[in-house]
């Protein structure tokens, strides 16, 4: 498995460093990482490549795609990945903090067939101080979007229904 981790990035300077430091720290380090600087008007490549230099053991690149937009940054990134010879891609935003298992977790994941992974969210409390209440309210409002998509007539597989 040749895994990419691709990282949109917009104006990310305060914050990518934590990103990437979890992600040198991945219990599982057999990756490619690409961060996707989409325009940034701070220093977020710059710190970027401060990073990288600092950190020679993890394979990090960066690209630039100047179109805005998370969705047309992250596809640049899937689609350098893809032609470098990515044969399975995971992604994360340059303001979340991977657990040091991460990508252990999507290889094992992909290893056992899944096309698709996703994970637990939890809002970061590192980069402002958050009440009790939103560090309980965020994952509960995840939770309960979750459990709603499972249970929505519109969301069922029609084959899947009728067997049940």
């Amino acid at each position: 498995m040749d895994l990419w981790v691709v990282i949109p990035a917009y104006d990310e300077e305060r914050s990518i460093g934590a990103t990437l430091r979890r992600l040198a720290e991945q219990n599982d380090a057999d990756f490619t990482l690409v961060v996707v600087d989409n325009g940034s008007t701070d220093g977020t490549a710059d710190a970027v490549r401060a990073f990288a230099e600092a950190h020679p053991k993890l394979d990090l690149r960066i690209v630039v795609e100047p179109e805005k937009g998370t969705g047309a940054a992250s596809d640049t990134g899937v689609r350098h990945a893809i032609a470098a010879g990515a044969t399975h891609v995971a992604r994360t935003d340059a303001d979340c903090l991977p657990h040091r298992d991460w990508t252990a977790a999507v290889k094992r994941a992909f290893d056992d067939g899944l096309e698709m992974v996703s994970g637990p969210l939890r809002p970061r409390t590192d980069e402002f101080p958050l009440k009790l209440w939103e560090r309980r309210l965020l994952p509960s409002v995840i939770a309960a979007a979750a459990l709603f998509g499972r249970f929505r007539p519109g969301n069922q597989d029609p084959c899947t229904s009728a067997r049940t």
